[in-house]
């Protein structure tokens, strides 16, 4: 409706399987905790682990003016890192052992990462950490850069959209006159690089989107080339799936595109379980599709009211 804002991760759900988007985002059916797994992270969990030692490793060596990373802040990524895994609200906090095979793994991948950072010699300086658009600015937002002010965007059919999201990382050239954006992930890199997937590869167009226009609330001279995913953990050290500003520009019709399909899908109300390779067996509701899932996926292949997902989303790679 008029005035609500959207996150890209929010439309990706959706394109990802509109059944899940069903339960978590209309429903908001939480998750049933299974007792074998709390000796071990969610994925969401390690998610924010990751996310939180990062932020604050950053912005401790920012404060300290020791930016751009060194050898010798290896320390104090290690302190923050074994800081957290004591003392966050993980659902492992209550056993030690489990505790302390989980900060060995962070403390390898953070390590990892941080090779790969001083690795790198592009001129680019980490700058503004948790940059918040489009919500209200919260504690650990970067409060220089974040804005309560939503990024519009003009989607097919005269639609507009109000982006809001928060950025990991945005990195400054030491000239000024560049910028990139960069985004932290846990899981897995895909096997090949499509530019909007389907509609599942949102976020780094809405981001690079929406950092040239914080940016040049403040910095307008400042260019803004890429937005890219780093990956910390289940491959750490993985290339950087990477979207160059040349790349968005030359696809800007199929972005408008997609976010126009997958809001006519839920506004429609379609909302049909839609298995894809490596996506059921991590999701939380799984259980709630029943054995015939895959087969009534297959039904929707021909069925021309789900033509708008299964063909046309699948097309815009």
């Amino acid at each position: 409706g008029p005035g609500q804002i959207l996150s890209a991760t929010m439309l990706e759900e959706y394109a990802t399987c509109p059944f899940r988007f069903l339960m978590r985002r209309v429903l908001h059916i939480a998750p049933v905790e299974e007792p074998q797994d709390v000796l071990e992270l969610s994925p969401l969990d390690r998610g924010s682990l990751y996310h939180a030692a990062l932020e604050r490793f950053l912005k401790r060596m920012r404060s300290q003016g020791r930016l751009p990373l060194d050898a010798a802040s290896r320390n104090d990524l290690f302190e923050i890192a074994d800081g957290l895994t004591r003392s966050g609200p993980w659902g492992l906090a209550g056993h030690r052992g489990a505790r302390l095979l989980e900060f060995r793994e962070l403390a390898l991948n953070l390590a990892v990462w941080l090779h790969a950072e001083l690795l790198e010699r592009d001129g680019f300086v980490p700058s503004y950490f948790e940059a918040r658009f489009g919500g209200r600015t919260r504690e650990h937002d970067d409060l220089e850069l974040s804005t309560e002010t939503s990024v519009p965007f003009d989607a097919a059919g005269g639609v507009t959209v109000e982006f809001g999201g928060k950025i990991d990382r945005i990195d400054v050239s030491a000239d000024g006159e560049r910028a990139r954006v960069i985004d932290y992930k846990t899981g897995r890199p895909p096997s090949r690089k499509p530019v909007l997937d389907g509609g599942r590869r949102l976020q780094l167009p809405v981001y690079l989107i929406a950092s040239r226009a914080m940016l040049a609330a403040g910095h307008s001279d400042v260019a803004v080339e890429s937005a890219e995913y780093r990956y910390v953990a289940g491959q750490p050290g993985a290339r950087p799936l990477r979207l160059t500003a040349a790349e968005l520009d030359g696809r800007t019709d199929d972005l408008r595109a997609a976010v126009c399909l997958i809001l006519e899908g839920i506004t429609s109300g379609m909302f049909f379980p839609y298995p894809q390779d490596r996506v059921c067996s991590n999701c939380d509701y799984a259980g709630a599709c029943g054995s015939t899932a895959l087969k009534l996926a297959g039904m929707k292949n021909g069925d021309r009211r789900a033509r708008f997902f299964t063909q046309g989303l699948a097309e815009i790679i």
